[in-house]
């Protein structure tokens, strides 16, 4: 385990003062606020999407979704669970294609936000003045807001087939790639 270093100079109480008073003036608390906010108000649309999705493969979609609530029930506590049980299942009750669309582009624009306020956050951080343009900082979030998308359904695509690859020759190249992405 490394040691905690300080500067000589200094007592631990000094940096201690110096890091709360840096934490105040990048405001720390408000952005970790921020993000938080737009992470979690991209989950919704992201559940609303995933059963929308679901309902197309209504087959394989059922069983998925009895896991999902499942998973839900352990995982989180009991008043959220059922609100989000509720609330899915309402969106599931009522068919309508748009909901894949809507969920789809809402997910997509709150993580956005996220990622924007990721950059901004970075930016005061690391004390650097933005001057890229509004359009070409919302294309770089929505680019990184994608590319976050994609990594993420490539580990869980990992996660669900990893285990199941056998290492059969007409497979290599398969294998070759998902421990090159596991690692």
């Amino acid at each position: 385990m490394p040691a905690l270093v300080k500067p000589p100079s200094i007592s631990w109480v000094e940096v201690l003062k110096r890091t709360w008073k840096e934490a105040h003036r990048d405001d720390v608390w408000g952005r970790s606020a921020e993000l938080s906010y737009y992470f979690l108000l991209s989950l919704f649309p992201l559940l609303i999407c995933m059963i929308a999705l679901l309902r197309v493969f209504s087959d394989a979609g059922a069983h998925l979704r009895q896991e999902v609530m499942l998973f839900f029930v352990r995982v989180l506590p009991v008043s959220t669970s059922e609100l989000i049980q509720k609330t899915l299942g309402e969106v599931n009750e009522a068919h309508s294609g748009s909901k894949l669309s809507f969920g789809l582009l809402f997910s997509i624009w709150t993580a956005t936000a996220g990622m924007s306020a990721v950059m901004e956050t970075l930016n005061a951080a690391y004390e650097v003045r933005e001057t890229r343009s509004f359009v070409r900082r919302n294309a770089i979030a929505i680019g990184l807001t994608l590319v976050t998308a994609a990594l993420m359904l490539a580990a869980a695509a990992i996660v669900v087939t990893g285990a199941s690859a056998t290492p059969a020759p007409e497979r290599l190249t398969l294998i070759i790639l998902l421990k090159a992405a596991e690692w």
